[in-house]
């Protein structure tokens, strides 16, 4: 059978996720500031020019990844926290975090290293990563309100302070794993965490 040939959409399809591909490998073993456009085009077997004339510099190369990292963990979430609401999704929510951390996810390492970069890289990098912040502490308010309505979590709880809570363990344990992963016990600190915060939540623990 004869072969179909690429659109011009397709090569620039391939193009693209090879290049993020590449550039996601040496992030990870050089890191951002020792990473160029131009050793991205050549590690994903193009011209040295190529990934400077797509993403146009290295801040949109970063947004890319961003976004794309950001993607893979709400298709994992979509995963765990389908057919969920309040108290379940919560805990669905805490699993599926922890699964990408035991699965050592290129993904979730790299929208990790990106969340903290953004913190001293004054371009859209920094508000994307507010911006998705603010989409994970709006999960986690709507799935309180869900389970103070369903009675499963108490009716006094602080849903924004929960969710700040929430996200302080998770990037304050995602911090310590890039950084020294084998100072984190990945299923015993997550045991731990669980344990306690869906105590503290759930009416059942108070009635």
């Amino acid at each position: 059978m004869k072969k179909e040939r690429l659109t011009q959409a397709d090569r620039t399809g391939l193009s693209d996720r090879r290049m993020l591909d590449a550039a996601t490998d040496l992030i990870l073993e050089k890191g951002i500031l020792h990473t160029s456009l131009t050793e991205v085009g050549e590690a994903a077997g193009y011209s040295r020019g190529l990934a400077q004339a797509r993403f146009g510099s290295k801040d949109q190369l970063l947004e890319r990844l961003l976004k794309r990292s950001y993607k893979q963990w709400l298709k994992r979430l979509l995963r765990y926290v389908s057919g969920k609401t309040g108290l379940h999704a919560f805990a669905a929510c805490i699993d599926a975090l922890e699964s990408a951390m035991l699965d050592n996810s290129k993904w979730y390492r790299m929208i990790t290293i990106l969340w903290y970069h953004s913190i001293v890289q004054q371009s859209t990098l920094k508000s994307k990563s507010q911006e998705y912040q603010a989409y994970l502490i709006i999960d986690v308010i709507r799935w309180m309100e869900e389970g103070k309505n369903d009675s499963e979590i108490v009716k006094n709880l602080d849903s924004q302070d929960i969710a700040i809570r929430h996200l302080s363990f998770i990037f304050g344990i995602l911090y310590m794993w890039i950084l020294n992963p084998n100072v984190v016990s990945i299923k015993k600190n997550f045991a731990s965490y669980k344990e306690k915060i869906l105590h503290e939540i759930s009416a059942l623990s108070h009635s």
